[in-house]
């Protein structure tokens, strides 16, 4: 139960509004909801006050009184009663239970919620249904046959490993022919002649050339890289 103070200030009222309304509020929790038996509400709740509590509820009421203190009530839902009985030979027919809103004073909310619910009767058969339109209840579906387990897929071969690629053998020479320590491949490392050139230039020159001359093949100095490839 919800209690709703309503406060209407008079002006023989000995409490100021903030003091009213604290006065109020211990009214509502120090009295009315411990079963105090008021004068001034419609209290449904019961409890036993002692005598200190009770002379304190009953002189807070005598101030709230001179205040022109009104208490609203909201309504409280009765129990639902028993649900009504079923028709014999009756298709489609429903059940019925109710209950009621009672204890709104003052001005107080009503309810919420409905007051009456139905449910769905079950098919009460009798003697006397013959000349009745009978539906029958249906029968249970049968149950589905099991299906059989599907065979499980064959896994995939495992892909076989690429093999790894060769590494390129490095170029140690020149395309413009030139060799030696002044002319360095990429790398910084100095440049040599073709071994397997088909013009046979094999052979660096003391000038940085490959070439195929005595000049490139035959000084103190010249490098004949065909020879060095042959091991010689």
């Amino acid at each position: 139960m919800v209690l709703s103070l309503v406060i209407v200030v008079s002006t023989k009222c000995p409490l100021k509004k903030k003091k009213l309304e604290k006065a109020i509020q211990k009214y509502q929790k120090r009295c009315l909801n411990r079963g105090f038996e008021s004068s001034l509400c419609v209290n449904y709740k019961r409890g036993r006050l002692g005598k200190k509590p009770k002379k304190r509820c009953e002189k807070l009421e005598s101030a709230l009184k001179r205040c022109d203190y009104s208490c609203r009530v909201d309504g409280v839902w009765s129990k639902f009663s028993e649900w009504s009985e079923c028709p014999t030979c009756a298709i489609g027919a429903y059940q019925r239970r109710k209950r009621n809103c009672y204890g709104i004073a003052n001005g107080g909310a009503p309810c919420k919620g409905d007051w009456q619910e139905y449910r769905l009767c079950d098919y009460v058969e009798a003697e006397d249904c013959q000349n009745d339109i009978v539906i029958e209840p249906e029968e249970p579906a049968e149950p589905e046959e099991p299906k059989e387990p599907e065979e499980p897929e064959e896994p995939e071969e495992p892909e076989e490993p690429e093999e790894p690629e060769e590494p390129e053998e490095k170029v140690l020479w020149r395309d413009d022919l030139r060799c030696g320590p002044n002319y360095p491949l990429s790398d910084g490392n100095p440049s040599q002649c073709d071994p397997d050139n088909v013009d046979g230039y094999v052979c660096c020159s003391p000038a940085a050339w490959c070439g195929k001359t005595a000049d490139h093949c035959s000084c103190d100095t010249c490098v004949d890289y065909g020879r060095l490839n042959l091991g010689e």
